[in-house]
């Protein structure tokens, strides 16, 4: 028995690349929102927390964002917050832009030693991150 038949493909090639190019920032924010939550939490739960001025002043930025943002201490006292650089493409940056912030991080700034709230919200919640890029370039975003 032969059989005869006709075989197409189809590229689709620019059209997952644009895709992709349309979910990276919206994975990247969706990362850039738990490291903040993730930093604020352990600058809490380390108990450096007074007026709630460098808790509050932890941000997050992508490329097209704007990284300049306002924020309240805990007494209601305005500041401006402004990242020190811009984000690249593909990439997202926190932090903030507190004189002390530095010294809480490092320990420079307090008797019970270094906090090192950026640095874990950044190193230590991989696989968190990692499930959220998973789950949106899959078009679920309902636990992110």
């Amino acid at each position: 028995m032969e059989m005869k038949g006709e075989i197409k493909i189809k590229d689709n090639t620019k059209k997952i690349l644009h895709e992709l190019k349309e979910t990276i920032p919206i994975a990247l924010s969706a990362i850039g929102a738990r490291a903040e939550t993730h930093a604020k939490d352990i600058i809490t739960r380390a108990g450096a927390v007074d007026t709630g001025r460098l808790r509050n002043s932890i941000t997050y930025a992508v490329q097209g964002e704007n990284v300049e943002k306002s924020y309240q201490d805990n007494n209601g006292k305005s500041f401006d917050n402004s990242l020190i650089s811009q984000p690249v493409e593909n990439e997202v940056i926190f932090g903030t832009n507190v004189e002390y912030a530095a010294g809480i991080e490092t320990g420079s700034h307090r008797k019970k030693g270094a906090v090192h709230f950026i640095q874990k919200a950044a190193t230590n919640y991989n696989s968190e991150y990692r499930k959220i890029i998973e789950e949106i370039l899959k078009g679920d975003t309902e636990e992110t």
